[in-house]
């Protein structure tokens, strides 16, 4: 999520060549796009479980501490604009750290004493050793894969199986992405896909970033995919629940990040590429409308819970927004605006009969 993205971003900047301004903008809308169906999956999930709203007088937010404090993400603001006025990403990460230290003598509690520089450096050194590890050896999986030739005959295979068809094409490789990607940090699971899978997707006609970010996602996404699932095994052990359960729960909240790829692919509108403001604003709210569409088809439930009939239509209405074509995305509009305002009928008729409406 721009504008401070994961390590792989930097990493996709020197692989396509592009300017991590330009990655960042790429990558904006999908992001929101993703946090925009995964609201709605909580919402219709909420709704299928009857849970009522939350009002406790008790939970209100402590603006007063947020704004004292506030003056701590200085440090942010200065990483961005530096990257936005073209300096390099290590100098523009120099001075985000020398604005850190400036600002942490605002207050006495936060000040950087020598003993916390070093604890600070010891913090910062174990944190980058797994990254730097997996990187390298990543790269010596890309030097076997480059001097083998493994790479570009991976990718032939990629295009024989499909058959040229790029639909049947991104399911191989987001299937590939998952299978690479497993028990690896986002950065290396980068880097070998990049390597390996983009180039397919390259050949059959898929824009360069487009290509890139698609298996960026496909290869993040092993994280919560069974049987791997190495983040659900961390909520595992937080929560004290089941981790086969808890992956499963979370491939059905994080479907939007499932479909966002194929949208992007299919609708190199979303990424702001050579397009017209008002392509980026339509594509985006047809992704969007795609999205929530394919949730309430998976969840069963939009005010009121939906028959098979129903819950096939609004997959149907999924599938047709997902076309960059206008004229099946004003099908897909009539197909879903039919079926909500049968259902807020329907389900106000049933409370009717019941007796259970206001």
């Amino acid at each position: 999520m721009p504008p401070v993205m994961g390590a792989a971003a930097f990493i996709m900047a020197e692989f396509t060549a592009t300017s991590y301004l330009t990655i960042a903008k790429a990558a904006f809308l999908p992001a929101v796009i993703f946090y925009a169906v995964l609201l709605a999956m909580v919402h219709f999930e909420a709704v299928k479980r009857n849970i009522p709203l939350l009002r406790d007088a008790d939970s209100t937010t402590d603006w007063a501490s947020i704004v004292k404090r506030s003056y701590l993400l200085a440090p942010l603001p200065v990483f961005v604009s530096m990257l936005l006025n073209g300096y390099s990403i290590m100098l523009s990460s120099f001075w985000a750290v020398v604005a850190s230290m400036i600002v942490s003598y605002f207050s006495r509690g936060s000040a950087q004493t020598p003993r916390r520089m070093v604890e600070t450096a010891v913090t910062a050194a174990y944190a980058v050793i797994p990254v730097a590890l997996a990187c390298a050896a990543a790269g010596c999986i890309i030097g076997i894969i480059t001097l083998t030739g493994v790479g570009l005959k991976f990718s032939t295979l990629v295009v024989l199986l499909s058959g040229g068809q790029l639909p049947l094409a991104l399911m191989l490789t987001m299937l590939t992405c998952l299978i690479l990607g497993m028990g690896l940090p986002t950065a290396a699971a980068y880097i070998l896909v990049a390597t390996l899978v983009a180039p397919a997707l390259v050949d059959l006609g898929v824009g360069l970033l487009a290509a890139h970010l698609f298996v960026l996602y496909s290869a993040m996404l092993s994280s919560i995919t069974p049987p791997v699932a190495l983040a659900a095994y961390a909520a595992a052990s937080i929560s004290q629940g089941n981790p086969l359960k808890i992956a499963v729960l979370a491939c059905q909240f994080g479907m939007g990040a499932f479909a966002v790829p194929y949208f992007f692919v299919y609708d190199p509108a979303l990424l702001g590429i050579d397009v017209t403001w008002v392509q980026v604003v339509v594509s985006f709210i047809t992704a969007i409308a795609g999205g929530v569409s394919a949730s309430i088809a998976m969840l069963g439930v939009f005010a009121y819970r939906l028959n098979i009939i129903e819950r096939l239509g609004f997959a149907l209405a999924a599938v047709l927004f997902l076309n960059s074509d206008w004229r099946y995305d004003a099908l897909a509009a009539i197909v879903a605006g039919a079926l909500v305002f049968w259902n807020l009928r329907k389900g106000a008729a049933e409370e009717i009969t019941t007796g259970t409406g206001s």
